[in-house]
């Protein structure tokens, strides 16, 4: 059942204090208390919202902000509240890490997978990805390898398609796509 319907049927409903105090004592905290979340959310996000606004205007003049925000407005993963690019160019997605780094988390860890055709060799396009981006192995998720036969592109990249994605990053995509 969607998450959505249900909340619409329960929105209504108040816990008695006897429920939130079995709850206190079931969890030993607050979780799963009803706090007005999505309220709070709402607020944080407008918050980061205003910050970046206010960021991008001070800081036209940086050419590395610029590129990156460029780079990332043009190849970028904007159907999802995820910051993610995919490319072919090793050289574009270090370039992306290195700018979600700078100006958005320094602290960044970063999930990455392959887009491979049926001929490209999944281990050597692993290793190449990872050599040249400097991820660890564990940093991969599942490749997708498109199966021959879809009459679609006869010129098959080698190393196929990298797609990076910054993890925790839905407060650095709400930045980025001010």
């Amino acid at each position: 059942m969607p998450k959505g319907t249900l909340a619409g049927w329960c929105r209504e409903i108040r816990l008695s204090t006897a429920q939130v105090a079995a709850i206190r004592d079931r969890t030993g905290s607050q979780l799963g208390v009803p706090r007005g979340t999505q309220w709070q959310r709402r607020l944080e996000v407008e918050r980061i919202q205003t910050e970046a606004r206010h960021f991008a205007l001070n800081n036209l003049a940086d050419s590395f902000w610029v590129a990156g925000t460029v780079l990332y407005w043009g190849e970028g993963s904007k159907t999802t509240r995820r910051l993610e690019l995919a490319n072919a160019d090793p050289r574009a997605l270090r370039l992306f890490m290195s700018w979600a780094r700078r100006y958005l988390d320094d602290q960044a860890s970063f999930a990455a997978a392959l887009n491979l055709h049926a001929n490209n060799d999944e281990q050597v396009a692993l290793l190449s990805w990872q050599q040249d981006l400097g991820l660890r192995r564990e940093d991969f998720t599942k490749s997708y390898i498109k199966p021959d036969g879809t009459g679609h592109r006869k010129n098959h990249l080698r190393n196929g398609v990298c797609r990076v994605r910054l993890r925790r990053g839905t407060d650095a995509f709400l930045k980025t796509m001010v």
